[in-house]
């Protein structure tokens, strides 16, 4: 049940070791470290899945925006990348939980729970990581503008929106955007992770309405990582965050040369 409801028990002795019983062992609260991970790797996938849905649906229209002929579109398009590229990602990221965290305590109180705090954590990096997508889509549309097949669909009166979107950025800009999709995803559990180690700001228990993280359970572990014991506390969540960004990597280099083959 408590897989179901995301609530990790505590009532097995802290600090075992692997063993049949805690295939994972269990950590200084008495929690079984394979449920923890589990249900912090389907928040921190929720995450980055939305995150990285966000930088792409937001990113690629703003790249757009930087390549068309348009001046109010590419002034709209230019300021709101050239902010995100000022203000550092996690200064922006911190001040929108900050936000959050703080009307959540004073507004929402205990119904807040991680159902409102994922999609927050999620919109805050995947917003900020918009530049990253807008300026691959920006160059390879200005480079692919003045290709013969280019000027040949014109020539042909085919309309411009069809030759943008369909010609220039699915046909030839869509293995590029997947390939950063895919660093996305992983620097997206990083940044989580990270935040929610150092900071536990919008994440973990600390936050009203906050949720379970591998950076959190690696938080309340700091001891197992300043004195070395129990080292299986912190080995684990450590580990299946390397495997999940390898992993993650190793989808997108298979996807991009499945495309290529395909082109």
């Amino acid at each position: 049940p408590f897989f179901a409801e995301r609530i990790i028990s505590t009532r097995f002795p802290s600090n075992q070791s692997p063993s049949f019983a805690n295939l994972l062992g269990t950590d200084y609260e008495g929690r079984d470290i394979l449920a923890t991970i589990i249900i912090g790797g389907m928040n921190a996938y929720l995450v980055a899945l939305l995150a990285t849905t966000i930088a792409l649906l937001v990113g690629v229209p703003t790249g757009l925006g930087l390549a068309v002929r348009n001046r109010v579109v590419r002034a709209v398009a230019s300021s709101l990348t050239q902010f995100f590229e000022i203000v550092p990602q996690l200064v922006f990221v911190l001040i929108v939980l900050g936000v959050f965290n703080f009307w959540a305590a004073a507004s929402a109180g205990s119904r807040l729970v991680a159902l409102y705090a994922v999609p927050m954590a999620a919109f805050a990096i995947g917003f900020s990581s918009l530049p990253s997508i807008a300026r691959i889509v920006e160059n390879k549309v200005q480079q692919l503008q003045s290709r013969r097949f280019v000027t040949a669909l014109q020539s042909s009166n085919v309309s411009r929106t069809k030759i943008l979107l369909y010609n220039i950025l699915w046909k030839n800009c869509i293995t590029e955007i997947v390939v950063q999709a895919t660093f996305l995803f992983g620097a997206t559990i990083l940044i989580e992770s990270a935040l929610g180690y150092a900071f536990e700001i919008g994440f973990g228990d600390l936050g009203t309405g906050g949720y379970l993280s591998w950076g959190k359970i690696l938080a309340e572990s700091r001891r197992s990582i300043l004195f070395g014991e129990n080292t299986w506390i912190v080995a684990f969540p450590i580990l299946v965050t390397i495997m999940s960004i390898l992993g993650i990597n190793i989808i997108g280099d298979t996807l991009v040369k499945f495309m290529r083959k395909e082109a």
